[in-house]
Order: C-alpha cells, then sequence, then structure tokens
C-alpha cells in the first residue's frame, strides 16, 4: 500500500468515486489492499516477459503524452521490487529526463493480463530509462479485445500504404480522413492523465502520472465533428485514476493504435466527465475531449497481429445488434458450500425459436442481466461452463457453477430460480484443452475448479493421464471434490487427485496452498506436459512463477483468469 498514512487516492478521485456511488470507507479499504509501494514478483516476472509497455509522461509544457515502448522479451528488467529498467527499440526523447513523473501500464493481450505502475525516473541514459516505483497495482481483464502482438525489428517494419503517404501528419485540431477512420474502426485506446501535487490535500498520493486502457465495440468512441470525441465510461473497479486527473485538470492525451499495420494516432485536448449521460451503449457517464492537436504516423510502431481477434466478452452490445436470444433455468443444485450449479435449456429467439449450443470444455458462457439495483441498467457477466458437452440433454444443454460473490451472483443466488429467464450472449474463450505429447497437469484455486470439471473429463476421454492439483480454503466449499476422488478411483493410475485446504482445521489430508515443491512432486516432464491454471489472480501469478521456474516452458502454460 502507499507508504505510511497516505489515503490510496487523492482528494479528486475521492470526489469522483462519491459522485458514482462509491462507499469511501469501503473504497479506501479496496485501495489499500490493491494499491502497493512496491511490486510482487509476480508483476516484475510480468513486465519481464512483455514486448510492449504504455507509457504516460508530460511533455516540455507540461501536457501529457501517451506512449508505446516496444523491445524483445526482456527489454524490461527489474532488480529488485521498486526499480524498473526500459530499454526499448525506440530512441528515447528529452522529455524522459531524470526527475519527471511516469505512468505505466503492462498489458499482456492475448491473455488479458494487465498491471499497472507509477514513479519517477531516476536515470536517463542512452536508450534507457531507470524508474523508481511509488504505486504499483494490477488491474481486472474487463473489455480487452484478446489479440495476439508480434514484434517486429523496427528496420523490418513493412509500409502499409502507398509511398507518397507522408510518414508523419500533425494538426491543431481538426481530424483528417485517415485519423477519423482509425478511430472509428478502434476498439481499444490508451489515455494518459496526470495530478499535481496539492498543499490542501495531505493525506493523499500527492502527484503522478497515469496510462490507462479503454476497451469497447469497435465505434464505441464517438467522433462529434472532427474536433471533439466522446467515449462511454464503463464499470470498472471504482479506482477512476484517470478521471480523478481529469477531474483536477482535464489534461488527456489518448493513443490509438493500427495494431495490424502499426499506425499510431496521437491526440491531445481538454476533457470533461458527463456524470449523468449513460446514453452510449454500456455507458455509466461518458468523457469528452476537445481536440487541442494530434500526431499521426503512418508506421508508428513495429508490430503485427498474428492469428484473430477475441472481443471481451463485457463489450456493451450496439443499440442496432441482432435479435436477442434467451435461455431459461432447468434446475439448480448446491455444488458446495457458497457455490450453486444453474442449468439451462437451448436458448431461444424472439420467435420461440431454439438452436443448439456448441462449446468446446473450458469456454465460459456469457449473459446480459438487469441489474438488480438499477433496473436501467444491463450488466454482462461470464460464467464457466461446468458441464462438459457430451453431458448435453434437451432439459439441460449446460450448466453454470457459481460462487456467491459480488451483486449479481449474490442475486442468483438469492432470487433466481428454476423457470428464471437471461438474456443470452453466447459461448466465448481460447482456454481449451490442447494436444500435447504428455500427460496434462490441472491447477486451480477456488471457484477456478469450474473449467478443471470439463478439461479433466476431456482429457480422460481422449486417454490422456491428468494430475490435478486442487486449492481451496476449505473442504465444504470446494466444488466437485467428491466427484473427482470417485474419478480418482475409478482411474488409478491416470487420474490422480491432490486437493489442499488452506484454511480448514477439520480437514485431515493435505493442508497449505498449492507451490512450487507440490508442483515438483508430481515428477512430471516440464517439455511435454501441459499445464493448466484458473483461479484469482495472485493463485495465478504465483503458480505461473513456479512453473516457469521448473522449467515449464511459456507456450506449455494455459490460463484463464477468475478476476472478471
Amino acid at each position: 500500500m502507499p507508504a505510511g498514512d497516505l489515503h490510496p487516492y487523492h482528494k479528486h478521485e475521492q470526489l469522483v468515486q462519491t459522485l458514482a456511488g462509491v462507499d469511501i470507507a469501503s473504497g479506501e479499504e479496496i485501495g489499500r489492499r490493491n494499491i502497493r509501494s512496491w511490486m510482487p514478483d509476480q508483476h516484475r516476472s510480468f513486465y519481464a516477459n512483455l514486448q510492449i509497455i504504455y507509457v504516460s509522461i508530460r511533455d516540455n509544457k507540461g501536457r501529457p503524452r501517451a506512449l508505446a515502448l516496444t523491445g524483445p522479451a526482456g527489454f524490461i528488467q527489474s532488480p529488485n521490487s521498486t526499480e524498473l529498467t526500459i530499454t526499448p527499440q525506440q530512441s528515447l526523447d528529452r522529455d524522459f529526463a531524470a526527475g519527471k513523473g511516469v505512468g505505466l501500464l503492462g498489458l499482456e493481450m492475448h491473455t488479458r493480463r494487465r498491471n499497472r505502475a507509477n514513479g519517477i525516473i531516476t536515470t536517463a541514459g542512452e536508450g534507457f530509462v531507470q524508474i523508481h516505483i511509488l504505486e504499483s497495482f494490477g488491474n481486472c481483464p474487463k473489455y480487452i479485445q484478446a489479440r495476439r502482438l508480434r514484434i517486429l525489428p523496427e528496420q523490418a517494419q513493412a509500409p502499409h500504404s502507398a509511398a507518397s503517404m507522408p510518414a508523419e501528419q500533425s494538426s491543431c485540431s481538426h481530424l483528417g480522413p485517415e485519423q477519423a477512420s482509425l478511430i472509428h474502426k478502434a476498439d481499444t485506446f490508451f489515455i494518459a492523465t496526470y495530478h499535481e501535487a496539492e498543499l490542501d490535500d495531505p493525506v493523499s498520493v500527492r502527484a503522478g502520472n497515469d496510462i490507462s486502457h479503454r476497451g469497447g465495440p469497435p465505434g464505441f468512441v464517438q467522433l462529434n465533428g472532427l474536433d471533439r470525441l466522446t467515449w462511454p465510461d464503463y464499470i470498472g473497479n471504482n479506482f477512476f485514476q484517470s478521471l480523478g486527473n481529469i477531474h483536477a485538470n482535464h489534461q488527456a492525451a489518448l493513443l490509438f493504435i493500427d495494431f495490424e499495420a502499426g499506425k499510431t494516432l496521437h491526440v491531445s485536448g481538454e476533457a470533461d466527465i458527463n456524470a449523468k449521460d449513460t446514453s452510449l451503449p454500456g455507458a455509466q457517464r461518458s468523457v469528452s475531449l476537445r481536440i487541442h492537436s494530434w500526431t499521426y504516423k503512418e508506421h508508428g510502431l513495429p508490430i503485427t497481429v498474428d492469428g484473430g481477434l477475441e472481443a471481451s466478452p463485457y463489450n456493451p452490445q450496439p443499440a442496432d445488434a441482432k435479435a436477442k436470444s434467451y435461455i431459461t433455468c432447468t434446475g439448480i443444485e448446491n455444488a458446495a458450500e457458497g457455490i450453486k450449479t444453474f442449468y439451462f435449456g437451448s436458448p431461444r429467439d424472439s420467435s420461440g425459436r431454439s438452436a443448439p449450443i456448441r462449446y468446446t470444455p473450458g469456454q465460459y458462457a456469457s449473459f446480459d442481466i438487469q441489474d438488480p439495483a438499477d433496473k436501467g441498467k444491463v450488466l454482462n457477466r461470464t460464467w464457466t461452463i461446468s458441464s462438459h458437452p457430451s453431458e448435453q440433454t434437451a432439459e439441460k444443454a449446460l450448466s453454470i457453477s457459481v460462487k456467491r460473490v459480488g451483486l449479481i451472483s449474490g442475486w442468483l443466488h438469492a432470487s433466481f430460480s428454476r423457470g428464471g429467464v437471461l438474456e443470452w450472449r453466447g459461448v466465448e474463450g481460447a482456454f481449451t484443452p490442447q494436444e500435447h505429447a504428455g500427460p496434462a497437469l490441472l491447477i486451480a484455486g477456488g471457484i477456478g475448479i469450474t473449467p478443471m470439471r470439463t478439461m479433466a473429463l476431456d482429457f480422460l476421454k481422449r486417454g490422456k493421464p491428468v494430475v490435478l492439483l486442487y486449492g481451496s480454503r476449505t473442504q465444504a466449499d470446494a466444488a466437485f471434490l467428491q466427484e473427482f476422488q470417485e474419478l480418482a478411483a475409478a482411474h488409478p493410475g491416470h487420474f490422480k487427485l491432490v486437493f489442499s485446504a488452506s484454511k480448514d482445521s477439520a480437514w485431515a489430508g493435505r493442508r497449505g496452498r498449492i507451490d512450487k515443491a507440490l508442483i515438483a512432486e508430481q515428477g512430471l516432464d516440464a517439455k511435454t506436459t501441459g499445464a493448466y491454471m484458473c483461479g484469482p489472480q495472485p493463485f495465478m501469478d504465483a503458480a505461473t512463477s513456479a512453473l516457469q521456474e521448473l522449467g515449464f516452458p511459456g507456450d506449455h502454460i494455459y490460463s484463464e483468469s477468475f478476476n472478471y
């Protein structure tokens, strides 16, 4: 957490939280638990594996800039828990000077992992900067469009348009057609803001730069003429760093990227929060930016995309979306303490026609649900499908197993019943069984067991040996535990279960967390084993570090997060 008695938020962040209806006391408790003055080891290793990092820094006139720096894995190093050294492919300009504040965002798009930090540049050398970290925290994976970026050597970046197109264009205000087109197609942008120290705000974080990710369906950023942008602000973690900074000084800079072609557009101007504007799909409020200047680079970044795009399941549907489908609950069972399994029949459209559900083990189901606290809002939620495709019947096309945590899951547990209807968005997700020479190692923490049930059954059907390491607080809140014990008894030598309870004095079996020693105990060949993980992000970070230290190649480690 921030050092001493400093509040995790400055007063303008608290003001925006208050306007949004966030309880300040609970918000402070969450902030102190998540915002640190140092980086956990998992964040340090995460940054070291990145090939792109997004940076907020102020220019010589004090205006924020949003930048992306690239390099091969390892171009970011962390010698200790409060230091980062960045040595990018690009040359660093004079804005990267000792004593300057900087905001950092590490984003791994294909896994939807992101961590943020801010700090002070301590050394600026020939092609590198050293940064002392003042704040470090993680962000949930909402609204991140999954794409696998590949960094090219800068000299290999191929042109993507006619040779007559200038490499860089800039203007004082009005966007041109190329720039308007890039924004219209964008499903992602990055926003840089800052906050100055204030003498009348002595108990909060004093100052800092911030860079944050914003995502949504293509076209979620609206063009009002050619000199004003408006975008929806969706429900998030309620930290409100960007909006708090905008409330303080209105200065902001946006970075749009064509990830396939490497084109970049940097827009700077004056931003305003429209607290009561919910006119855009999914908006809790909106933000507008009056453009003061922009810079467009045809070959701005040496990047491209391998493979396709997986849109975020949390993206709001546009107003003109196709006809909606609905799905009916056909049964409810208690799966464990605080966990219920909900069964659903096949979805039907507004005319009553039904369609089969096709899915692969490990994928998740996406629903739009009316906010129980505000009937005018529709919230999207996803849950991993806990039934195997081979178990489908007319009455039970799929099931989800839901832990009672949060507003919507609490409503499902307390008020949703057999015959209840939800709006159906479909099936998504790339966390599915892969082909590999050796066995499958499944590592689950808490409710992260839900995809492991279907994947374990699938691997067994293929004749693939399975080792399941399952950690939960207690035996009582461990879903499917009896079923896994029966599978182990029915498949001796082919299915191994290791269950460990971390906080259950009555449990006579293994105690403690899943760690490197327990993984090593299994005696698996890291070169041939496929490792699959699911659980809370700290659990996942620790398991990833352990697997890497044991020699598991990065392309043998598959993960799904329950930080949604």
